[in-house]
């Protein structure tokens, strides 16, 4: 989802660019500490059904943005993460709102058995789910 010509020159999306990305998958199979991992300034909002995803239980999150010029789909969101002692949340932001509305995308518990998955397919939702 890199913007190629803009990203390879900056460097700031060099883990699109790379011929090994499977090397930073590996980094999370051995490092179970690690329970997430954020990606930024792919210029896309936060509706795509893929823009969170879990890979053996670190769940992968694309972060959106804010400034109004530089969006590709027309929508500007950021993420909010919320840690507490037993687990963590993910939630958006919807910049067109003035911000006040938060929706929950994912919520998961440390202890719990299965691995984090988002609160709902959030690609085309409505239900005060932006978009």
């Amino acid at each position: 989802k890199a913007l190629q010509k803009v990203h390879i020159k900056n460097m700031c999306a060099w883990l699109n660019h790379t011929d090994c990305p499977e090397r930073f998958i590996d980094v999370v199979k051995r490092s179970p500490q690690i329970k997430a991992w954020f990606s930024g300034h792919f210029h896309l909002s936060h509706d795509y059904a893929d823009s969170i995803s879990v890979v053996n239980n670190c769940t992968f999150v694309q972060v959106g943005v804010m400034g109004e010029s530089s969006e590709r789909d027309g929508r500007r969101q950021t993420r909010i993460l919320d840690v507490h002692a037993g687990g963590y949340r993910v939630y958006s932001v919807n910049h067109h709102t003035g911000g006040e509305a938060l929706r929950l995308d994912l919520e998961h518990e440390y202890d719990e058995a299965t691995a984090p998955a988002p609160v709902s397919a959030v690609a085309g939702q409505c239900e005060d789910g932006f978009v």
